[in-house]
């Protein structure tokens, strides 16, 4: 799997949030206590744009609807749509770095 340079640890703790676009798709590295998450950042109800949402408790609210999704894992809380496809996310000493492209299935998509 090829992973890229997403950023830095502080970089990204003390923003909350950094958007990246990986093969024409916005993807977002977010952090949260001490976790790290990589997932797309268009929400499934109307594609709107998940970077200006709200994050709370290991959640991304939608900031046009309010649809919710878990960071860990992708799926909405709200409705039983496809969850938000997620990134391979590893710690590199004070980097971060994701796979270029969505992973499938249960691979990791955070790391504390």
């Amino acid at each position: 799997m090829e992973m890229v340079k997403a950023g830095r640890v502080g970089e990204v703790r003390e923003r909350g949030r950094k958007v990246l676009a990986l093969l024409g798709r916005k993807v977002g590295v977010f952090a949260d206590g001490d976790g790290f998450f990589a997932l797309e950042l268009t929400c499934k109800h109307q594609g709107a744009d998940l970077s200006a949402g709200r994050v709370v408790g290991g959640v991304v609210t939608c900031p046009r609807h309010g649809w919710r999704y878990e960071l860990a894992t992708g799926r909405c809380l709200d409705h039983a749509s496809a969850p938000l496809r997620r990134h391979a996310l590893e710690l590199r000493g004070e980097e971060i770095w994701i796979s270029l492209g969505p992973v499938e299935g249960g691979a990791p998509g955070s790391n504390r």
